[in-house]
C-alpha cells in the first residue's frame, strides 16, 4: 500500500521514475531513449 501511495504522490510532484536511479544509470536511460526516437522518425521519413 505504501508504494502505491508514494507512486501517486510522485504524479503529483512531477517524480519519474528515473529521478531516482544513480547519475550513471538516468543518463544510459536518456541515451537509450534518445537513440530511439532518432530511430523512429528516420523509420517515419522513409
Amino acid at each position: 500500500m505504501s508504494v502505491c501511495l508514494q507512486h501517486e504522490v510522485d504524479h503529483l510532484n512531477g517524480v519519474l521514475f528515473i529521478d531516482y536511479l544513480s547519475r550513471l544509470k538516468r543518463d544510459m536511460v536518456v541515451k537509450k531513449v534518445v537513440k530511439a526516437r532518432k530511430e523512429r522518425d528516420k523509420a517515419a521519413i522513409l
